[in-house]
């Protein structure tokens, strides 16, 4: 049964609020479903027999299905839904699919390692309404994840792999390429979905980086103060939250005068443990 069949016959669409209210735009085409589950399985197949996936939003289950069909019945597919109203598929689908069991909770209050204590792979098409949250909630610490295959809007992917000194070069940007490399791997038209956007989505995949999480919340408030006065120079920004004589041993000269997307990743993370020593 195709995506659109199950919408049709599960009758998803009935209330444009409720299915509004959650940002929910349902992923219909099959090439794209597949070539989504295809990048979260990547390519080693061999080696899926240490992971659990993890989906977020799994909605109508196009993706969850696609993904299913390809690793096999020995892989756990685990999907966190918001909407309880769609356990009535769910339990249809869990009893084709006996690999896919279902958690009905909002993804921001989920930890993975109170799902699993096997490494996962994380994915999904995420809402437009909090995806840049859900996205933060579960890179930003210590976990078992080892990828993440996310779909968000187009400008919201653009702004996770921008590159310093851009006009998408922000906290999104620092953030994510501080804890992962990220890599934008296709882009998603409208008409892909049903019913269709306003937007373009792309797909990304974060691979995490080994990081020292305790200076996470010291880099986010730094990269946070910068970029809340961005057309301010760095001085004036870090003067507003730190003595004047620390700012000027922390930062380089040169640097003083210039405004807060020039400073990569990297250079934020030295600024931040410079700052706190």
């Amino acid at each position: 049964m195709s995506v659109s069949q199950i919408i049709s016959r599960y009758n998803l669409i009935s209330d444009r609020r409720h299915t509004r209210s959650l940002g929910q735009n349902f992923l219909i085409d099959e090439d794209v479903l597949n070539r989504i589950a295809s990048a979260c399985v990547g390519h080693d197949k061999a080696s899926l027999s240490g992971y659990d996936f993890v989906e977020i939003g799994p909605g109508p289950c196009g993706l969850t299905i696609a993904l299913a069909q390809m690793v096999g019945d020995n892989t756990k597919i685990v999907c966190i839904e918001k909407d309880e109203t769609l356990r009535n598929l769910h339990r249809d689908i869990s009893k084709e699919y006996q690999q896919i069991n279902f958690i009905y909770e909002d993804a921001l209050f989920v930890d993975i390692v109170d799902i699993t204590d096997r490494d996962v792979v994380l994915f999904g098409n995420l809402p437009y309404n909090v995806g840049t949250k859900i996205l933060m909630h579960f890179i930003s610490k210590k976990n078992r994840i080892k990828r993440s295959v996310f779909m968000l809007q187009k400008e919201v992917v653009d702004r996770i792999c921008a590159e310093c000194n851009t006009k998408d070069y922000g906290y999104l940007s620092i953030m994510c390429q501080l804890l992962c490399d990220v890599r934008k791997l296709f882009d998603v038209d409208c008409s892909a979905f049903y019913p269709k956007p306003k937007v373009v989505s792309s797909v990304v995949e974060l691979v995490p980086k080994p990081v020292d999480y305790d200076m996470i919340n010291n880099v986010q408030y730094l990269v946070k103060a910068c970029f809340e006065n961005r057309r301010k120079t760095l001085f004036n920004v870090l003067r507003k939250i730190l003595a004047k004589d620390l700012v000027e041993s922390a930062v380089p000269h040169s640097l003083l005068k210039s405004r807060p997307e020039v400073l990569s990743p990297s250079d934020y993370l030295a600024l931040a443990q410079k700052l706190i020593d």
